[in-house]
Order: structure tokens, then sequence, then C-alpha cells
């Protein structure tokens, strides 16, 4: 029970760390469908470094 509360206190202590520091960017960012957020990535070459690693 300790642990629990342990783990939500720091959880909600970094979170609000996190939105003074993006001014609350990452609300707007999460509130977008998941495809609209990853098409730019998908649309981004693949390095070869990568490329060589996924074929092995």
């Amino acid at each position: 029970m300790a642990r629990e509360r342990t783990a939500q206190h720091l959880l909600a202590t970094r979170l609000g760390q996190l939105r003074e520091l993006t001014g609350g960017r990452a609300a707007a960012t999460a509130s977008a469908p998941w495809a609209e957020r990853l098409a730019p990535l998908a649309d981004r070459p693949v390095c070869e470094e990568v490329r060589v690693v996924a074929a092995t």
C-alpha cells in the first residue's frame, strides 16, 4: 500500500513538472488521433544503419 501511494505521488509530481516545462503542450498533442500523430514519422526515410539491423 505504501509503495503504491509513493508511486502515485512520484508520478503526479513528475507529471506536474513536465506540464510546467512544456507549458501544457503535451495535452494538446495527446488529443490528436494516433494516425495523425504518427503519419509524419512514417513518411521519414529509414537510415542505412536501421536497415542493416532489421535485415539481420
